[in-house]
């Protein structure tokens, strides 16, 4: 099954049309001056709760990649698919240096030939998958309006490690399931001491914020925030 959806997203599914969309988004190295140019940005103009939101992505990232992740692939140690079977279809951006300018360049095109003994790999589970979809997890907690949007570059990111060759459908499938478990699980301590509940916009709240947090202070984080309504979670709300 895992095989026959792979052949079928890799080559019966793909066009001309798609090919460097996909390359693109498989490719982080393109992604990296934006993303960080992005977090900086966010970091600095975005408010307490968007470096909250970047802080706690941040150890999502850490955990589900350096933790689980790496430990998970040398322990599995599943082959790529164009390391174990024929004709699996590679996509890649040419080398270039910045590397966005491989976007005027032809794209690199292979085809896998079977080999008979596949090396050990590092196949399952997607790093690229695990940690995009632990992202999108927390955005959507920390802003619920607008924060579910991530899942969609998350999906896109996961599909295109299939259709450029590089990962077996259930190695994005597997990955993206569990993370969102996990994250839930782990958000949910956070909500506790009202980091992702609570609306942390007032100043004088933002000052005071290691009291907000403290469930067992709500009533003196209602009285620092200014007699702001108390979150679910322990944090103050300001109208």
């Amino acid at each position: 099954m895992d095989q026959q959806l792979l052949f079928l997203i890799n080559h019966t599914w793909a066009h001309p049309a798609l090919d460097r969309l996909m390359a693109v988004m498989s490719s982080l190295d393109f992604w990296w001056p934006f993303l960080i140019a992005l977090g900086l940005v966010a970091a600095i103009w975005g408010g307490f709760r968007m470096r909250m939101m970047l802080l706690t992505a941040g150890l999502a990232i850490a955990m589900t990649d350096a933790v689980a992740v790496r430990a998970l692939k040398d322990f599995v140690g599943r082959p790529r698919p164009h390391e174990m079977l024929e004709g699996v279809r590679t996509l890649d951006l040419a080398s270039a240096r910045p590397r966005f300018l491989a976007l005027a360049m032809p794209l690199k095109e292979e085809y896998s030939v079977a080999r008979i003994r596949p090396p050990r790999g590092s196949s399952f589970p997607s790093a690229h998958a695990a940690n995009n979809f632990a992202v999108a997890a927390v955005c959507a907690a920390f802003f619920r309006r607008w924060g579910w949007l991530l899942f969609l570059p998350a999906i896109l990111v996961s599909y295109s490690r299939v259709y450029v060759g590089s990962h077996w459908p259930l190695d994005v499938v597997v990955p993206a399931c569990w993370v969102q478990v996990w994250a839930c699980w782990w958000l949910s301590l956070l909500r506790h001491s009202g980091a992702a509940g609570a609306d942390v916009a007032s100043p004088s709240c933002t000052r005071n914020i290691q009291v907000c947090w403290q469930r067992e202070r709500v009533e003196d984080a209602s009285l620092i925030c200014g007699g702001g309504d108390r979150s679910p979670y322990g944090g103050c709300v300001v109208h």
